[in-house]
């Protein structure tokens, strides 16, 4: 960057006669320099000229580089996972990996689930490493639809275009905003010099900004019609509607499946209404089910066993030491019999009725008339009254509310019974939890970037490493952290399907990774900025209100993100913590086995938000500071090549609802409109409503008022001919589980037993519903 800002200054003063005169404005005009208390002003001394930077570039690039070593000699030569491993069932059966070893190389590199030929496998003992790299850096659209599924495949095409986009962004920064910026005089040092506030407010090379500013959102939407126009249709998919209606409002002690099903039939003249169920409360059982399940597999790996191994369980003690050893197959025997006679105790007496039910029609015809007459508000806005029957008033159908009915394997059985006020206070308390972490988090941010104001440097020994690398930490802390939180706390909240569980914890992931990283830092930077400028402590100087250091500590939050976040993914430290603290607490050999099936599948709400809050510093900064792009492209590229392998070789295939990347598309052409307006911001803080503000104000309006209104009436589908993203509901089996079995709504608990029919107000099925 020193040389960069050498031959710049060189061919100013070659190019400009005047440049000695320009530059030699008054101290008291410039944003680098402090008033003394005699009067005078000097320039501050702001350390490295490039803010460090290129040293922090080196040192993430040298340990993202030994990590990689590391990683692949571990898997070649120390976790012998050139072949692939063992299966669930062999490790079940006790013929898969049971040592240490064995489960970390699992925990890192993954359960792979891929077909492979032998001829394939001594291919790939024969590669050397760098072969071996360059191959799972190049999986072909093919490879990684047959091993990932369609929904990473949509995924990573969906990458593909915002990297295009932001080649683009980088493109018009470095060539158009750049030079633009480099005319100003308001800054001395290389990287004050290429930021926006280094031009005067009142400059009319700012139209260059403004123009920029003012195509992106339409850019977008031109990438994003695009990769509507590549995505893959598949049949089925696109016009599959459900017979099944799911209804809440229900009330328990007037629950009764056969007066449900004659009040639809008396309603409904014609209808065949197929199967009542109705939905109890299964969250104790759920968890006896989960424990004899693996009490179950604990069995067959105790069978699969030879004779005379040790076989014994430690009970008591901690972490299975300083316990009472005993024959492990004995024991499992007698928890399974006592947890099935508890099972079948529990469902004898089981009669708490959830006020959430399923009715399956004969039709997709008559399902969704059903369901357009019980959706919420439709009768109050349409001022149409819902059908009548004789046991209307006794179920209080008024207070029913109809949803498009998950599939089967999609419902979240546990949660059926989390309704009404309730639901909205545990809500309500888990955002309140999550912005108190953010706000102590992110002021933490703001007061070690404060301390970067060229007016505070002579406190703080010209050490950018306090006021810019470790604020840059923290926002990468952040962003490994939040999302955990949301994932626990949107599972606490209960989502009564899946799909929804994931769509509302990607959108509160990105939501408050947006305000933790991007928002909530940057507004507060500023406004401490604003107080220091607009002050007594260092003159009125208007002018130079920007971030404290223009812009840096997100270059390093960036750098830290392509370099430090790849190495942590890749390693998978989230699940190597996870199956060290189950193997930590296993009291078996069994137990140990269990805990080393880490056959997880990729999260796209999490990686989704990760991957669009990076792009979003990247759009808001990039005018600003047009270095944040070209840093943002290595980002970008980098959780890029780090997802399209995850998905091939480490997690197992999955399928996604596909609303997900409708939620996608337009959280991206969100970080579009807050690039607008913190470019907006800037400028009226800068010099107030002048005709750049005026013109960047109309165009908010025009942008965020067709943003919006295409948001709220799903129109982005239309628009990108992405008509089977659109949210059709969750008929669709959720991860690609299909069941070829029994299709009824039944929780698992419930279908390795007989359903009882002891138990008051039991609905009987009369067919299998087929959603």
């Amino acid at each position: 960057m020193s040389l960069i800002g050498a031959i710049v200054k060189q061919r100013e003063r070659i190019g400009n006669p005047g440049y000695e005169r320009a530059t030699a404005r008054s101290p008291a005009t410039q944003c680098d320099t402090i008033r003394q208390e005699d009067g005078s002003w000097i320039t501050a001394h702001l350390g490295p000229h490039d803010n460090g930077i290129w040293l922090n570039l080196t040192v993430c690039g040298v340990v993202f580089a030994l990590a990689l070593a590391v990683f692949i000699l571990l898997k070649k030569k120390v976790f012998n996972q050139a072949d692939v491993p063992p299966s669930y069932e062999e490790c079940a059966n006790g013929r898969g990996p049971n040592n240490i070893r064995a489960g970390i190389g699992t925990a890192i590199y993954g359960q792979r689930n891929v077909a492979r030929s032998a001829e394939d496998d001594i291919e790939s003992r024969r590669q050397r490493w760098y072969s071996r790299l360059t191959h799972a850096l190049s999986e072909s659209d093919y490879e990684l639809l047959t091993r990932g599924g369609l929904g990473a495949l949509e995924y990573v095409r969906f990458q593909r275009y915002v990297l295009l986009f932001t080649v683009f962004l980088a493109i018009m920064s470095l060539c158009i905003i750049l030079p633009v910026n480099l005319t100003g005089t308001l800054y001395s040092d290389n990287v004050g010099r290429m930021t926006l506030s280094n031009v005067d407010p009142r400059s009319t090379k700012l139209w260059f900004t403004v123009l920029m500013t003012i195509v992106l959102f339409p850019m977008g939407i031109a990438a994003m019609r695009s990769f509507g126009l590549q995505a893959t249709r598949t049949n089925g998919t696109r016009n599959h509607r459900s017979r099944s209606v799911m209804f809440s409002g229900l009330n328990p002690k007037r629950a009764n499946a056969e007066t449900i099903a004659s009040h639809f039939r008396e309603a409904y003249p014609g209808y065949t209404v197929e199967d009542v169920a109705l939905s109890y409360d299964v969250r104790h059982l759920s968890h006896i089910g989960k424990e004899l399940n693996n009490v179950e597999e604990a069995l067959k790996y105790c069978a699969g066993q030879a004779s005379g191994a040790d076989m014994n369980i430690t009970l008591g003690g901690c972490c299975g030491c300083y316990g009472t050893e005993t024959n492990a197959e004995k024991y499992y025997l007698l928890r399974k019999s006592e947890l099935e006679q508890k099972l079948d105790q529990e469902v004898s007496r089981w009669k708490t009725i959830n006020p959430v039910f399923f009715v399956t029609f004969a039709t997709e015809h008559q399902a969704q008339q059903v369901h357009g007459d019980y959706q919420r508000c439709a009768y109050c806005l349409a001022d149409r009254s819902r059908p009548q029957s004789i046991h209307s008033r006794d179920l209080d159908t008024d207070n029913w509310t109809a949803f498009a009915a998950p599939h089967p394997s999609s419902v979240n059985w546990d949660n059926l019974g989390k309704a009404g006020w309730t639901w909205y206070l545990r809500a309500l308390v888990v955002n309140l939890l999550l912005l108190a972490i953010i706000a102590g988090l992110t002021s933490a941010v703001i007061a070690l970037n404060y301390l970067s104001l060229p007016v505070l440097q002579q406190t703080l020994d010209q050490y950018p490493g306090v006021s810019q690398v470790l604020p840059a930490l923290v926002l990468l802390a952040m962003q490994k952290v939040v999302p955990q939180l949301i994932i626990w706390g949107v599972e606490w909240m209960g989502y009564w399907s899946k799909p929804k569980q994931m769509i509302a914890q990607m959108r509160l992931m990105f939501t408050d990774l947006v305000l933790a990283v991007v928002v909530i830092p940057g507004v507060g930077l500023v406004v401490a900025t604003a107080h220091v400028f607009l002050g007594d402590l260092s003159g009125y100087r208007r002018q130079c209100v920007n971030l404290p250091d223009n812009g840096s500590v997100y270059i390093h939050y960036l750098i830290f993100f392509a370099f430090i976040g790849t190495a942590m993914s890749l390693f998978r430290v989230n699940v190597l913590f996870d199956y060290c603290v189950r193997s930590c607490r296993a009291r078996s050999k069994a137990e140990e086995a269990i805990a080393s099936r880490v056959d997880r599948a990729f999260d796209f709400g999490e990686e989704y938000a990760n991957f669009l809050t990076a792009f979003t510093v990247i759009v808001v900064y990039s005018f600003i500071n047009p270095m944040i792009s070209l840093i943002g492209v290595i980002a970008l590229m980098m959780k890029y090549l780090l997802d399209q392998y995850m998905l091939c070789n480490v997690y197992r295939r999955t399928a996604v609802p596909n609303s997900v990347h409708s939620v996608a598309i337009s959280q991206f052409l969100f970080a579009i409109i807050l690039q607008l307006i913190w470019i907006l911001l800037i400028f009226i803080l800068r010099n107030g409503l002048d005709i750049y503000s005026i013109s960047l104000s109309v165009t908010f309006v025009i942008w965020g008022t067709m943003y919006f209104t295409m948001t709220l009436t799903g129109a982005w589908e239309k628009i990108s001919i992405f008509e089977m993203m659109a949210p059709r509901g969750d008929s669709d089996p959720f991860d690609g589980a299909i069941e070829l079995g029994d299709m009824t709504y039944t929780p698992p608990v419930l279908r390795r037993q007989r359903r009882p029919t002891q138990v008051q107000n039991e609905p009987t099925v009369s067919t299998q519903p087929t959603v």
